[in-house]
Parts: C-alpha cells; structure tokens; sequence
C-alpha cells in the first residue's frame, strides 16, 4: 500500500506552509510510463530510508493549475522538493531535484538520497 498522498489546490497549500522535503509525482491515467512508475513511487513511500519525504501524486489532468505552476511539458515528471513552510515555493531555489521519465527503483531512491544529503 502506498503513503503517497494526493496533491490538489488544499494539500498544495498545506505542503507550502509546512517545511520538509516532498516528492510530486506529476502524471496522467492515460500515460505508460507514468503507469510504469507508480509502482516504483508506491514501494519508494514506504522505504523507510526515505521516511524524510512526504510523497505526493498530482494527476496533470485534474489539477492543471498545479501542473501549470510548475511548467510542466513532460511526464512522468518528479519533483523533489524542500520546503521551507513560509506559504512560499521558489521554483529555481526550491526543487532540488527533478526526474523526467522513467528510472529504476534503484536509481530512484539513490538520486533522491543524494539530493537530501547535499
């Protein structure tokens, strides 16, 4: 069973206004690879050696507003995220890691350890 929360306007906002790190995956139904990787960023919600991150899906369709607030052009696109809780999200400061397309589990969570621990 997946952690990964869903991300609309209400849950944008409360990630904006709490600090710590935060994984949106950006997809659609009716894209494979982002039915590829599902999978993969469910297990990656429960590992526990990424239990710093709050993992967050953001379906591109319903939540276009999301999706336009970050430029979004591709997916599976991933946006790992450290925030620092003030109502503000600086995409150039931010986003301190993103994924575009697939990857494996195991390159996953290394690229996603490596950003938390510079």
């Amino acid at each position: 069973m997946s952690k990964a929360k869903v991300l609309n306007a209400a849950s944008f906002e409360e990630m904006k206004n709490q600090s710590g790190y935060y994984l949106i995956d950006l997809w659609a139904e009716w894209c494979p690879p982002c039915k590829a990787m599902s999978p993969v960023i469910d297990s990656l919600s429960q590992d526990a050696d990424l239990n710093s991150i709050t993992f967050f899906k953001c379906d591109v369709d319903d939540q276009t507003e999301i999706a336009d607030f970050f430029s979004v052009s591709s997916i599976p696109t991933f946006l790992l995220i450290k925030s620092k809780g003030d109502g503000s999200l600086n995409l150039t400061t931010d986003i301190i890691k993103k994924i575009v397309g697939t990857k494996s589990p195991f390159d996953f969570k290394i690229a996603l350890k490596s950003a938390i621990n510079q």
